[in-house]
C-alpha cells in the first residue's frame, strides 16, 4: 500500500493516506505479528530486531512518500499535523531506548527527522480559513 503511494504522480499523492498505517509501524505492534519461531532458531534480540529493521523501513517509504510536496495545499494541513500527532504518539512513544540496542536509537532518529520536516512543511503551508495565523489545539488520537 505505501509502495502506491511512493510511485503514484505528485498531484495525487496525499499524506492523509498514511493515517490508517501509521498505528501498525509500531515497533512492538510489528514485532507481535513476526512469525514466532522456535527459541532456538531465533532469539528474543533477533526478532526485536528485525522488528525495528521492518519499522524502519516502512518509516522511510512513508517519509518518501512526504518528499513529493514540498508545500502542502491548505485543505491537507490538518491531516499533515494529525499525522505529526500520531507519529508521536505510536512510533516515538514505543521506541524503548538501550545502550545495548543502538538499532533503536537510529529508528527513534528517523521519528525525529521525519516530525520535525512535517513541522517545517506545515509551518510553510497558509493558514485554514483565510486567517492570518493557525493555533495548536491538541488533537484526540
Amino acid at each position: 500500500h505505501l509502495s502506491s503511494l511512493m510511485f503514484s504522480p505528485p498531484s495525487r499523492t496525499q499524506l492523509s493516506e498514511l493515517r490508517p498505517y501509521l498505528p501498525l509501524m509500531r515497533p512492538s505492534l510489528l514485532l507481535e505479528r513476526l512469525p514466532k519461531l522456535k527459541s532456538n532458531e531465533k532469539d528474543t534480540a533477533t526478532l526485536d530486531q528485525e522488528a525495528y529493521y521492518l519499522c524502519y523501513s516502512l518509516l522511510t517509504l512513508a517519509n518518501e512518500a512526504s518528499n513529493f510536496q514540498p508545500i502542502f495545499p491548505a485543505n491537507q494541513k490538518k491531516e499533515v499535523q494529525l499525522l505529526c500527532s500520531m507519529l508521536d504518539t505510536h512510533i516515538k512513544c514505543d521506541i524503548r531506548e538501550s545502550g545495548k540496542c543502538l538499532y533503536r536509537s537510529k529508528v527513534k532518529d528517523l521519528v525525529a527527522r521525519m516530525y520535525t520536516k512535517w513541522q517545517i512543511l506545515l509551518q510553510k503551508t497558509k493558514p485554514l480559513n483565510g486567517k492570518l495565523y493557525d493555533y495548536y489545539f491538541p488533537s484526540d488520537i
